[in-house]
């Protein structure tokens, strides 16, 4: 029996739907984990979706056979040329996590100033052998979780971008001051973290103290009314939803993640590019954005920042409409600390130092909804400023020269500071000392 008109009507719009959700479900493989990167996303898929089924069906069977290629090419040249790592975060950054139970020795050339702007002279680089272990839950640590009372939350800064196994917050604590902890650093942000905070309040100890930490560089992005509503008006299930189908496409491939390194890189190229051209008498301070990096010297060592990082130093003002507020409201963390970006840290001390003192925006913004909250927070600029002055007269240094996170010396400010700040703040019984 032929099959009525209605039933090939809807035969027909399956089959576009189905289509469209499998173009955007591989072009999701492509695009950036913003916002505006799942909108283009769902717009194409929408456009193959109105397509007749034909041309849709040959448009999506392209764009697998082009995928299944590259990801092909890009596991068998994982540790070539073509990816573009340099160190080991690259090599085992998932979404939210590393990849669990790896052990990765990696020579590492240079700082990640060096890989955002090419144009920067080599002889800033400072090689350095990277050690880097990873737990059965995707954190850096040593071992697996056992019961540490302290639980230690951030970004890059916590996790240890750049330096050794024995050189993040965590081994600092161990070996300076016998205190265990337990390292949950990985690239986030402010919601980010409220969504690690949440997941490791349900599986871990209650008792454990999360302390957080705050990049000011990074964790204070510039956000719209729009950008904050739509954390609050889409509702959580759905957010948390799509996060999930987007991870769970995304984590078994290598492609998103050198996808994401390439791209980055030819920016950093580009823009490096067109700062050479731009008359050295044009670079001043009013012209930060043809710039990537911006060079000084401290007591004749020369030393490099992110342009960008160093704009977010010198903001008079930040407004966030609320979306920090609402995920510490969420999180609830036991203390917060605020890391100040490089440039705010040596900034004074350079040879041609910057003339007044820098605004403090985001320290303010953050220390306003940390009280309003009653969660007690603290500023690390003052110590590490401190500590860089005493330093600079041996020639060293509490961040990499060639790199925006801290060293050993850096990640030494930061662990006394926690062992010093959480007795005022009255939770120190987490700091448990090894006997």
């Amino acid at each position: 029996m032929p099959m009525s008109r209605w039933g090939v009507t809807c035969q027909t719009i399956l089959l576009r739907l189905a289509l469209g959700i499998l173009f955007g479900t591989i072009l999701l493989l492509y695009a950036p984990q913003s916002t505006l990167g799942l909108a283009i996303v769902a717009i194409m898929a929408a456009l193959v979706a109105i397509l007749r089924p034909s041309n849709a069906a040959l448009l999506t069977t392209s764009l697998l056979v082009i995928t299944l290629m590259l990801e092909g090419l890009f596991r068998f040249l994982a540790n070539d040329v073509v990816t573009p790592y340099y160190r080991p975060h690259e090599v085992l950054a998932l979404d939210t996590r590393y990849k669990p139970s790896e052990l990765l020795v990696m020579h590492v050339p240079h700082g990640d100033l060096l890989a955002i702007d090419p144009s920067l002279s080599r002889d800033l680089a400072v090689p350095r052998t990277e050690i880097f272990r990873t737990d059965s839950l995707g954190f850096r640590n040593d071992y697996d979780y056992s019961g540490q009372k302290l639980l230690i939350v951030g970004d890059s800064f916590v996790a240890g971008n750049g330096n050794s196994q024995e050189h993040t917050i965590t081994a600092r604590l161990l070996t300076q001051f016998g205190v265990y902890s337990y390292n949950l650093g990985f690239q986030a942000g402010p919601f980010g973290y409220s969504e690690r905070i949440s997941w490791l309040r349900e599986h871990f100890p209650r008792d454990a103290c999360v302390v957080l930490l705050m990049f000011e560089g990074n964790d204070f992005q510039s956000i719209t009314s729009l950008g904050a509503a739509a954390y609050t008006d889409v509702p959580r299930g759905l957010r948390e939803t799509a996060k999930k189908y987007v991870r769970f496409v995304r984590e078994p491939f290598v492609l998103p993640r050198v996808v994401y390194g390439l791209v980055t890189r030819a920016q950093a190229v580009i823009k490096s590019r067109v700062s050479e051209r731009v008359p050295n008498h044009q670079r001043n301070a009013a012209d930060k954005e043809s710039r990537v990096t911006l060079l000084g010297t401290v007591r004749g060592r020369p030393i490099a920042f992110l342009a960008g990082y160093a704009e977010v130093v010198y903001r008079t003002q930040y407004d966030d409409f609320g979306f920090l507020h609402q995920n510490l409201a969420r999180a609830r963390p036991d203390t917060i600390f605020f890391v100040p970006d490089k440039f705010r840290v040596y900034g004074p001390l350079l040879d041609d130092p910057v003339d007044g003192a820098f605004p403090d925006a985001q320290w303010a913004h953050l220390k306003r909804a940390a009280d309003d909250l009653g969660i007690p927070a603290f500023n690390l600029t003052e110590r590490l400023l401190s500590r860089s002055a005493k330093l600079a007269d041996s020639g060293d240094l509490t961040f990499w020269p060639d790199d925006t996170h801290w060293n050993v010396h850096g990640m030494d400010v930061a662990a006394e500071a926690i062992i010093a700040d959480l007795a005022d703040a009255g939770v120190d019984h987490c700091v448990v000392a090894v006997h």
